[in-house]
């Protein structure tokens, strides 16, 4: 037997689900115990899941959040698999093109039954983050395998960057001890 504060938290998650303009939760059921929500059905994409789980989990009362969701694409596309993963593949292409935060970089777009793989090299953390974002969302996406790589050149330079922070860390404390000392010379 649920308690009142199970019910009621029952209702606050529908009524969030609901209001979610962007979430399809049409296939969701929702169940509660202890303050626990079980998530179980099927949504159209990825984003749709880690968005109803995110929606649930910043509601108050909610004690935990068990995702039982599986990514189901709509009907259309599934019609043929292949075109699905060209359209998702295109897309993704597009996406990344229009996306301020990779541009220039040769990523490479992999789509297979609607995992979308990006490979290549991008030159901070960021940008891998970015790519990511960028193509997680889109129609038909299953999942995101992110593969995208540092730049040599730019882990280089994180090298060189904390290389020469420390020489003047090092130097501004050899200056600061100079200065405290009385040890001023002039040149």
């Amino acid at each position: 037997m649920k308690s009142g504060t199970d019910v009621q938290l029952h209702q606050d998650v529908i009524g969030e689900l609901e209001a979610g303009p962007r979430l399809d939760t049409s296939r969701v059921a929702v169940a509660v115990r202890n303050g626990v929500v079980t998530l179980s059905g099927s949504v159209p994409s990825s984003a749709v899941k880690s968005a109803t789980e995110k929606a649930v989990r910043r509601l108050c009362g909610v004690l935990g959040v068990m995702g039982d969701l599986t990514v189901q694409p709509p009907p259309e596309l599934h019609t043929d698999r292949n075109i699905a993963d060209r359209n998702i593949a295109e897309a993704a292409r597009w996406a990344l093109e229009w996306a301020v935060i990779t541009p220039g970089y040769d990523i490479q777009v992999s789509v297979e039954n609607g995992w979308l793989t990006l490979e290549g090299e991008v030159e901070r953390q960021e940008q891998r983050h970015d790519a990511h974002d960028a193509v997680r969302r889109l129609r038909g996406v299953q999942g995101v395998i992110n593969l995208l790589t540092l730049t040599l050149q730019s882990a280089c330079q994180g090298i060189d960057a904390s290389t020469e922070a420390a020489s003047w860390h090092s130097a501004a404390q050899e200056a600061g001890k100079a200065i405290s000392g009385g040890e001023v010379s002039s040149g």
